[in-house]
């Protein structure tokens, strides 16, 4: 499906769905910009479990600042935000 999206588009868009955010499907869609930095829109399917972030629309900003590193910052619609500084090794 991705390279489909890739073909008809000439973007590198990568298509997901996952549950990493709730216990609750989410469709995800990912614009590689560069190398470094990429843009993701993440929607949640169903309704939030009680206790869960009421939030169903997230967009996240991941920017690779250097071989091992990256930062990502996140924001949903009801507010919540979150920021990680991420450290990646590779053996």
């Amino acid at each position: 499906m991705n390279e489909a999206i890739d073909d008809l588009t000439g973007l590198d868009l990568r298509a997901r769905v996952g549950s990493s955010r709730t216990h609750n499907p989410t469709t995800e869609l990912e614009l590689v910009i560069t190398h470094e930095l990429s843009v993701q829109f993440a929607y949640v399917l169903g309704v939030p479990p009680a206790g869960a972030s009421p939030d169903r629309n997230y967009g996240t900003i991941d920017w690779r600042f250097r071989h091992d590193w990256s930062l990502e910052t996140s924001v949903g619609d009801h507010g919540s935000t979150s920021l990680d500084v991420l450290w990646h090794h590779r053996y």
